[in-house]
C-alpha cells in the first residue's frame, strides 16, 4: 500500500509542475443546461468535479446531425479550480457510430493551481470518455 501511495505522489509532482495527463470523463449526470461529470485523472490536481455549460449550433446533414459547440467549464477540487472554455465538434448518426465528439477545453488554475494552464482533449465515441491534457505553467 505505501509503494501505491508512494507512486501516486511521484506520478502528481508538486503543484507547479508540468505532466502529461491521461485519465476519463467519469461518472457524467443527465444531460441538460450543464453536464457535471466525475473526471479521473492521472493527476490529482485535474480530477473532481467538471461542468461544462456548452451550447452548440446544430445543422442536419443528411443522416447525420452536426454540432459546433463551445462554453465556459471548470474542474473542482479540494485544491482549487481550473476555469475556462471548451470548443468541439459532436456528430449523431443513424449509423454507426452512433455519436462522435471532440473537444479541446483550456483552462486556468485559481487556488494551489494558479499560475498553471491545463489542456484538455476529450473525444471519441465510447463511455467513459477518454480524455489526454498536459499541465504547464502560463507564460
Amino acid at each position: 500500500m505505501l509503494l501505491v501511495a508512494a507512486f501516486a505522489l511521484a506520478a502528481c509532482g508538486s503543484s507547479d509542475e508540468a505532466a502529461e495527463v491521461t485519465g476519463n470523463t467519469g461518472l457524467c449526470d443527465e444531460p441538460g443546461e450543464v453536464i457535471t461529470c466525475q473526471t479521473e485523472a492521472s493527476d490529482e490536481r485535474v480530477e473532481g468535479i467538471a461542468s461544462i455549460d456548452v451550447s452548440c449550433d446544430l445543422t442536419e446533414d443528411g443522416e447525420n446531425t452536426l454540432g459546433e459547440c463551445a462554453g465556459p467549464a471548470a474542474i473542482t477540487n479540494d485544491g482549487g479550480t481550473w476555469e475556462g472554455i471548451c470548443e468541439g465538434t459532436t456528430t449523431w448518426s443513424i449509423s454507426e457510430p452512433a455519436h462522435v465528439h471532440d473537444f479541446e477545453c483550456v483552462y486556468v488554475g485559481t487556488g494551489a493551481y494558479e499560475g498553471l494552464r491545463y489542456v484538455e482533449y476529450t473525444g471519441g465515441t465510447d463511455y467513459p470518455w477518454p480524455i489526454t491534457g498536459r499541465i504547464e505553467p502560463l507564460e
